[in-house]
């Protein structure tokens, strides 16, 4: 398995408001 899909099946797993603390830090880091 990839870090994508790693990733990805952990971020579906959070909730709404954790997923946007994330989409946030990786915009930071994209930055």
């Amino acid at each position: 398995m990839s870090i994508i899909q790693i990733v990805t099946d952990k971020l579906s797993a959070l909730p709404p408001e954790k997923q946007q603390e994330v989409l946030d830090f990786v915009e930071f880091l994209l930055s």
